[in-house]
C-alpha cells in the first residue's frame, strides 16, 4: 500500500496544484495555504505604444509591462514595423 503514496490525490494536489491558480490563497486537502502563483485574469484593452526596429534585438515578451493597472504580462503583441509601432494585450492578477 506505501509504493503507491506518492500518486495519492492529496500528494498531486499538494505537487501539482499549486500554480495559476484564480486566488492567491485557499484550502487545499483542509489546509489554508498561499498558491505559487496566480493566473492573470484582468485584461487591459490593447494600447498602441512606439516602438523602433532596433528595439527587436532587446524586446523580450516574457518581462512584465508597468502601466497604470500594474505589471503586466503580455498575452498578445502585435508588431508593426512600417509604423514603428507595438500593440500589446496585457492580462493582470
Amino acid at each position: 500500500i506505501d509504493y503507491n503514496n506518492p500518486l495519492s490525490w492529496t500528494e498531486l494536489h499538494d505537487n501539482l496544484h499549486r500554480d495559476y491558480r484564480k486566488f492567491s490563497s485557499g484550502t487545499l486537502n483542509d489546509v489554508d495555504i498561499v498558491f505559487d502563483s496566480v493566473e492573470p485574469l484582468r485584461k487591459q484593452t490593447p494600447y498602441t505604444r512606439g516602438f523602433c526596429c532596433a528595439d527587436l534585438l532587446t524586446f523580450d515578451p516574457t518581462n512584465l509591462i508597468t502601466t497604470d493597472l500594474g505589471d503586466g504580462k503580455i498575452q498578445e503583441v502585435t508588431v508593426n514595423l512600417y509604423r514603428d509601432n507595438i500593440t500589446p494585450t496585457l492580462a493582470h492578477t
